[in-house]
């Protein structure tokens, strides 16, 4: 919260996460969290919000540097996961309204505003136009030109038919670390290619072998 008040936004929307992968393990604490954080915005004469999120489990279907970057790239093409979509448009909404550009829309009409501008192109242009203005490339497709490409190394696969019951959240970032996408100490390089994808999550059947 301190960061983004440092940034200078006069509206801004937190994602407060709960859960096995989160700073707060249970949704009182981080209710009590995003009280706390939203007091200290409207201190400083901000207009603040959260949006408290679940953490039992990843949002979306990677954790890793590029390809959590290559998930970004999907959503803002109206390819991405439901569970992300459903997060980004969530705080897409609430942030229009702060910023008073609802245009008399109501939540259900902003939702699908935001849906129309992920599949139509508008999100990915703005995308596009932000990842120049950083310093960054855009290939002939649309797609950011990453500083690391991550590739196939190793399958995990399950040894029984069921379903799938959780997915801890916390153990996913630390074994991405142990991979290198992360640091154990800060002498430590990045490997940007780094990571893990899941391919059943939480209530998802597996077969064996899968």
């Amino acid at each position: 919260a301190i960061k983004k008040l440092a940034g200078g936004a006069q509206a801004i929307v937190l994602d407060v996460t709960c859960g096995s992968g989160a700073f707060m393990k249970t949704e009182e604490d981080a209710r009590q969290l995003a009280e706390a954080m939203i007091k200290i915005g409207k201190g400083a004469g901000r207009n603040m919000c959260a949006v408290i999120t679940d953490m039992d489990q990843p949002l979306g279907r990677c954790c890793g540097n590029t390809l959590e970057m290559q998930e970004v790239y999907e959503t803002l093409t109206g390819k991405g996961s439901k569970d992300v979509t459903d997060v980004v448009v969530e705080l897409a909404v609430k942030l229009i309204q702060m910023a008073d550009k609802a245009d008399g829309m109501s939540e259900d009409e902003l939702r699908q505003e935001c849906m129309d501008r992920l599949s139509d192109g508008r999100a990915h242009l703005k995308y596009s136009e932000l990842i120049v203005s950083q310093g960054g490339k855009i290939d002939a497709i649309g797609s950011p030109v990453y500083r690391e490409y991550p590739f196939d190394a190793m399958h995990v696969t399950t040894p029984d038919e069921g379903y799938g019951r959780s997915v801890r959240a916390d153990l996913i970032g630390k074994a991405s670390v142990l991979l290198g996408a992360g640091r154990l100490a800060k002498t430590d390089p990045i490997d940007y290619g780094a990571g893990l994808c899941f391919y059943a999550k939480r209530g998802d059947k597996v077969r064996r072998g899968d």
